[in-house]
């Protein structure tokens, strides 16, 4: 065997080990999506807490499709229809509102 197939042989295993490594992150990442979507644990939730619209003076979860301005979003409140901007929520703001849902 001369050097050119050794080196060829484990250019073919670490290829392999790569594969196979993105391969178990790609698929922890999914169960871990899964987890976030159908699990306990929101993701917006966690990150933007519970907003409070003060036209109707009611509590509701952030939505996917919001405009975000740094520490700011344009979004709009599900009960009453109406675009407003909200801050992200502080851990204060989030204990003192009870559960949705």
């Amino acid at each position: 065997m001369g050097r050119a197939a050794v080196g060829g042989e484990r250019r073919f295993y670490l290829l392999w080990i790569v594969g196979l490594w993105l391969g178990a992150l790609w698929v922890g990442s999914v169960a871990w999506f899964a987890y976030l979507i159908f699990g306990q644990v929101l993701p917006l939730r966690l990150m933007y807490g519970i907003q409070h619209c003060p036209e109707c003076a009611t509590d509701f979860e952030p939505s996917m499709l919001a405009i975000n301005f740094g520490d700011e979003r344009y979004e709009r409140c599900p009960h009453c229809c109406k675009w407003l901007w909200t801050k992200l929520s502080t851990a204060k703001h989030i204990e003192t509102h009870k559960p949705l849902g």
